[in-house]
């Protein structure tokens, strides 16, 4: 086989680079229609202070609060459909946790022990767990997904890209809105959020969100069962303290709970059907003993399992404080994150079953495969920034970090085989994993600076870079196995004692260096180089001590060159870059036969390159469009020797080890995983005003072209390409406080796969609602 390796990639690199920058290293056309009204002017924070998009040197999408709710981004599920090169899902059996993707980077596990490769941000407090990513957005003011390393202002695990989401904060007048509405599936919906000021200095705001449905997935074998549901509530509560113009001080607090299952699913008939059937996890197992091993799993997890359904129930809390102090020589910003969330389930998954082919479910008692897990988490960060200037000429930010991570887990596996023969099984064991009751800790301190030097009044060099320390640790206590043939319980000293390290600490230096250039007051190039680091972890879903093997932080260096640009007097902007990643070490799910996807190492190295653009366009006054494209390409190179010696061992007969990790069935390296090769979406929205009220038609398309969505390569795990189509009509009376609007998502019922695990898992299929706001 022949390998692709970063020389490649770099010649054609550096020919889109000269050909994007020959594209667009001309004027701004003049000349547009007098009448048509300017794109808005965008402030974004992506380099950790308020600048105009147009000039900053990072690819960025993104969203407005207006653009939130016509684009129907209802969960951070909704956001990576509108950003290009980017691709989610579920995690397989939970709701709360979601996969992301960007540029080829991302984590497929959301367990404690791994970090997300996409970091995200709510308030400028890094959310650090996966399991935490799927929550519902309300009263949100802004949401920015930059792609490519952060390695200097944002820092840790970002290697990817860092979602920035920024909720709204209290108003100095009272005032607010309420939200309520009805769809698809019983969905029931309601939001609301009011602005209270006490006093001239004293302001608060308010927003509650709740959710509620039946769920899109019926149950073949148990009729009026449904799954894949939400239920889902939230608070969160901002007070405001501005005694004056050079002192803010905002405080929030915010609550939710989720319940929701991410239940394996098939398209049959035009409706979503699964075989599961079971109220209980091991319900429909004919075990003798399995009221004793559900009371023992109820006394090792400390809750309550006997009649918890398949999905999870899911608590988070936070507190913030955002103080920033102006000085003659600039800003001082002190933030002061805390975070705590605890997330129980139970989940039931087909299995290939030792004595037969796979028979999903209760349609036939072969191959049960049921998780359980109880994870507590919590989390503080501290950050100090400060922002100046020198001069004309000269502006920096600078700034301490510091993380304190805990956690506890406690999870567990049964799997179900027959006794006897598969022709007549009359006789059934269960089969536990010894209960894995693990704790685990991160601290992670770092110091940043990164300054811009306007050289001329064109051109303006960057240099940046950030330090991190980052020490974890893991700790396994034994639990009795509670069943026959299950692994036998380990712990601390058994991992140490089979050669596996109980503490990592790695050094980080990520450096960024930027050059742009004033090509006119509408054109701006840049070119940068930088480094993100991703964090070392353990493998936790594992049968024994030997197995819970630790694996080294990836690193990234990303090389981008790009244009931003706006032409016809202000009414079209388009921005677009070129970029090259060069990963080394990435964590990829790929050790071989009997591991299928729970055992994570550092597989092999990445080179990947690609095309991206964002648009905004507004022909006339009514009228406009917003899209993204993305093209993109890579591939697997140096790899490790474990998997070097899989490959062979594959292509020398060994057939169990073809198909797992990163090697394919027919004994080849895997494509990239959730790694479409385009993206495409555009929106477009039409204001139609009357005399008495204003009609507001919305439409939008979204492009992704063929996913493999496992490492692998297995025909169960390509997504095939589909084009997906949402429509809106928005109805607002003149001069009235209220309107209605009518949307479907998906409404063309596309199906496409998302996932895989053991069997295929399948896309929210489409919906619609209508709903009714009164701002008041």
């Amino acid at each position: 086989m022949r390998h692709v390796y970063p020389e490649r990639p770099v010649r054609i690199f550096a020919a889109l680079m000269l050909i994007s920058s020959a594209s667009f290293a001309q004027s701004a056309p003049t000349g547009a229609d007098s009448g048509s009204s300017q794109l808005q002017e965008v402030i974004v924070t992506a380099q950790r202070r308020e600048q105009n998009l147009q000039d900053v040197p990072i690819a960025i999408t993104n969203l407005t609060a207006a653009q939130i709710e016509a684009q129907q981004i209802n969960a951070t599920s909704d956001i990576p459909r509108l950003v290009p090169n980017m691709f989610t899902n579920n995690n397989t059996g939970t709701g709360s946790g979601n996969v992301y993707f960007l540029r080829g980077l991302g984590q497929t596990e959301s367990f404690a022990t791994f970090d997300p490769q996409v970091g995200q941000y709510v308030d400028d407090i890094y959310i650090g767990r996966g399991s935490a990513a799927n929550f519902g957005l309300f009263d949100v003011d802004q949401i920015q997904v930059l792609r490519g390393p952060q390695g200097t202002l944002f820092g840790r695990n970002a290697t990817g890209g860092a979602i920035v989401i920024n909720t709204t904060k209290p108003g100095t007048e009272a005032g607010g809105y309420v939200e309520g509405g009805y769809g698809a599936y019983d969905r029931e919906f309601g939001k609301a959020a009011v602005d209270l000021p006490i006093n001239d200095v004293l302001f608060t705001r308010t927003a509650v969100s709740i959710v509620k449905d039946r769920g899109y997935v019926d149950d073949a074998v148990e009729p009026g069962t449904h799954f894949n549901f939400h239920d889902d509530k939230g608070i969160r509560e901002s007070i405001l303290y501005k005694p004056s113009d050079t002192f803010t001080w905002n405080v929030t607090a915010d609550a939710s709970e989720s319940k929701f299952n991410a239940e394996q699913n098939s398209p049959l008939g035009g409706n979503r059907v699964s075989f599961s059937g079971e109220g209980n996890p091991n319900a429909a197992v004919p075990v003798l003993n399995a009221a004793p091993i559900i009371s023992d799993i109820n006394g090792i997890l400390g809750e309550s399992f006997t009649n918890l359904p398949n999905g999870e129930d899911f608590k988070s809390w936070g507190a913030m404080s955002h103080i920033d102090a102006k000085f003659d020589a600039g800003t001082l910003s002190s933030i002061t994150g805390l975070r705590a969330q605890s997330q129980m389930g139970a989940a039931d998954f087909p299995f290939p079953s030792v004595s037969g082919s796979l028979v999903p479910y209760d349609n036939n008692e072969l191959g049960q495969f049921g998780i359980f897990l109880n994870s507590v988490d919590r989390q503080f960060s501290q950050e100090l920034k400060f922002s100046g200037n020198v001069g004309d000429r000269f502006n920096y930010t600078t700034g301490l970090f510091y993380l304190f991570e805990e956690n506890r887990t406690v999870f567990m596996e049964t799997l179900t085989v027959p006794v006897g023969p598969a022709t007549a099984p009359s006789v059934f064991g269960l089969e536990l994993s010894a209960p894995e009751n693990f704790h685990n800790t991160t601290k992670s301190a770092a110091a940043y600076f990164q300054g811009d030097f306007k050289v001329t009044d064109a051109l303006t060099l960057t240099a940046g870079a950030r330090f991190t320390d980052e020490q974890k640790a893991y700790d396994v206590f034994a639990e009795p196995s509670l069943g026959g043939g299950a692994s036998a319980a380990y712990d601390t000293a058994d991992v140490q004692a089979a050669g596996h390290p109980t503490s990592l600490k790695t050094n980080q230096f990520t450096p960024r260096f930027v050059a742009q250039y004033k090509l006119d007051p509408d054109v701006m190039l840049f070119a940068s180089a930088t480094k993100g680091f991703q964090g070392g972890g353990w493998n936790s879903l594992t049968g024994g001590a030997e197995t819970v093997t630790a694996f080294t932080p990836e690193t990234v260096w990303t090389y981008e060159s790009g244009v931003r640009t706006e032409w016809l007097d202000k009414t079209l902007v388009l921005n677009a870059d070129v970029f090259y990643n060069d990963v080394r070490d990435y964590q990829l799910i790929t050790l071989g036969p009997g591991n299928g996807n729970f055992v994570t190492e550092n597989a092999a190295n990445m080179s990947a390159y690609g095309l991206e653009a964002d648009l905004s366009y507004k022909p006339i006054e009514n009228l406009t469009f917003t899209g993204t494209f993305g093209l993109q390409d890579g591939t697997y190179y140096k790899l490790s020797t474990g998997t070097q010696q899989q490959l062979t061992a594959c292509r020398t007969g060994t057939t169990a080890d073809c198909g797992q990790g990163i090697i394919s069935p027919i004994g080849t390296i895997a494509p990239p995983e959730n790694f479409p090769h385009s993206t495409f979406a555009l929106n477009g929205n039409y204001v139609w005003k009357q005399d008495r009220f204003d009609l507001t038609p919305g439409a939008a398309v979204q492009f992704t072209s063929k996913v493999h969505t496992d490492t692998q390569d297995s025909l169960a795990g390509v997504s095939e390409a589909h084009t997906l189509l949402d429509l809106s009509l928005k109805f607002h009376a003149k001069d009235a406080p209220w309107y209605v609007v009518a949307e479907c998502q998906n409404c063309m019922m596309k199906n496409y796969v998302v996932s895989d695990l053991f069997v295929q898992y399948w896309n929210t299929p489409g919906i619609w609602d209508v709903k009714v706001r009164y701002d008041f």
